[in-house]
């Protein structure tokens, strides 16, 4: 059984299906913006376990774990661990992914000249999915790496 929710990948190949003819732009792009979102939602969720812990799920001490990662801290540290050679495969395959969904999101939200195709948005959805089973295959060392990298900067 899959331990990251994995809704929001639902919700955006849901978005990416056609009912008759192409799908909208619009709902090819929130597909887009939601498959980030659902790796996004993944690594503060994790987080929050990691740090308090999963028994205290409706807490406040829960909660500002969990808001406290920041989208620039967390694509910084993704592109750290993609590049580091002491790091997984399946710690740089999640680390690729994200980035590469936060550069997606990004020019979806953003970039009004930008045309999706629906098989790229499915291929993304799949890439989503992908990401998502390389950060349950993690372990607990790796995960913990990765939050601490996006909740706090290294000093000298």
């Amino acid at each position: 059984m899959a331990r990251y929710d994995r809704s929001l990948l639902e919700t955006a190949a849901r978005l990416a299906r056609s009912r008759r003819g192409a799908p909208r732009q619009s709902d090819l792009r929130r597909a887009v913006s939601t498959i980030y979102y659902a790796l996004f939602q993944a690594l503060s969720g994790e987080a929050a376990d990691l740090l308090v812990g999963r028994s205290a799920r409706q807490t406040a001490a829960r909660r500002r774990v969990h808001r406290a990662i920041e989208h620039r801290a967390a694509k910084n540290a993704a592109e750290a661990l993609a590049a580091s050679r002491s790091a997984s495969d399946e710690l740089r395959r999640f680390c690729r992914a994200f980035t590469r969904a936060k550069e997606e999101r990004h020019a979806a939200d953003y970039d009004p000249f930008l045309r999706l195709r629906q098989e790229e948005v499915r291929a993304a959805v799949e890439a989503g999915h992908a990401a998502l089973n390389a950060f349950e295959r993690l372990d607990r060392a790796e995960r913990l790496e990765l939050v601490t990298r996006c909740l706090f900067r290294d000093r000298p």
